[in-house]
């Protein structure tokens, strides 16, 4: 091997070449550090790719849990006291890559207006997403409070980033693309699986059902969840607070002792769509099992299209529609 010079401003540490033919030029790509230093290794390019794959990653595996854990399988029926269906599979992902991906963007504006050295942005990015990621698993267990989970979720952020290393971290980010495509054609192929399938099976559901009875009326149950009646006009409660109940009080029924069955969301809803106590249908910490008729089969077996519209993000998604199961609660 023949020695040579060391250009001005790079340091003398050279990985070892081949003999090289008389006025052949060195091949710079096997040096160290690289031309451009450590900076021009991880780019922000690359991260905005690799975040919002972290973002899917995370979500699979939230996804495949939920859906695991919770669709009858494994551990009983339930867990946590919600269920998940098919969709989840790539609705999740598909959420947790937009989201992953706008806060690295947002980060990047954050670290370019208070002038945090450029070098450091991708590196302080890949360290944000993998805490996400570790909060959101956490977060999705249920066991821990905010603030432990914040703490546990940097120390193990920050102990993968160790484990990782600076090798790690360059790999990664040499395949962000790849990986970032591969995320997003598994999100784009379960989607196209799944979606079809669902709406095949909802079509099927609807030409089961009997034919209703005739003028038979279309009905629907509001239910507010943790809503005081103590504070509502229609239960003579100082301010107008419930003006349109107090519009439907005035034509129909109102009762004044109405007791709930449960302190909390769970035990309760379900004994009002079953008529039953909650040591009776058993959903106390897991989700109801369908023991027992509720008030969208009943409805069903009459012929009637139903369907739950939530905006609880604790009711996590539909177990079935047409009345053939409660909605998940």
């Amino acid at each position: 091997m023949e020695a040579r010079a060391e250009p001005a401003g790079r340091e003398a540490v050279w990985l070892n070449q081949p003999d090289r033919a008389e006025g052949e030029s060195w091949d710079d790509s096997c040096a160290w550090p690289p031309a451009g230093g450590l900076k021009a290794e991880i780019r922000f390019r690359d991260v905005l790719f690799l975040a919002p794959a972290a973002g899917a990653f995370t979500a699979f595996l939230e996804g495949a849990g939920l859906y695991a854990f919770q669709a009858d399988r494994w551990v009983g029926r339930g867990f946590l006291g919600t269920t998940a269906t098919l969709p989840i599979l790539y609705l999740s992902p598909l959420f947790n890559l937009l989201f992953f991906g706008g806060a690295a963007l947002l980060l990047q504006g954050v670290f370019l207006a208070l002038r945090i050295a450029a070098e450091a942005h991708a590196r302080l990015i890949l360290g944000a997403m993998c805490f996400l990621a570790v909060l959101d698993w956490l977060a999705f267990s249920e066991r821990f409070t905010l603030w432990s989970a914040i703490v546990l979720a940097l120390g193990l952020a920050a102990a993968t980033a160790r484990w990782l290393g600076r090798d790690g971290q360059r790999t990664l980010c040499r395949s962000a693309g790849k990986i970032f495509a591969a995320f997003a054609a598994a999100i784009a192929l379960l989607a196209l699986g799944i979606v079809p399938t669902q709406r095949q099976a909802e079509r099927a559901a609807r030409a089961a059902l009997p034919p209703p009875p005739a003028g038979a009326p279309n009905i629907v149950l509001l239910i507010l969840d943790t809503t005081r009646a103590d504070h509502m006009s229609v239960y003579g409660y100082g301010r107008k607070t419930t003006p349109f109940l107090e519009h439907l009080a005035a034509e129909g029924t109102v009762f004044d002792n109405a007791v709930a069955t449960s302190s909390w969301t769970l035990p309760s809803h379900v004994s009002m769509l079953t008529g039953r106590y909650p040591r009776e249908h058993g959903a106390v910490l897991n989700a109801y099992d369908g023991r027992y008729p509720s008030v969208a089969s009943s409805f069903d077996r009459l012929g009637y299209l139903t369907a739950g519209v939530f905006g609880k993000p604790g009711l996590v998604c539909l177990r079935a529609r047409h009345g053939r199961r409660l909605p998940a609660l």
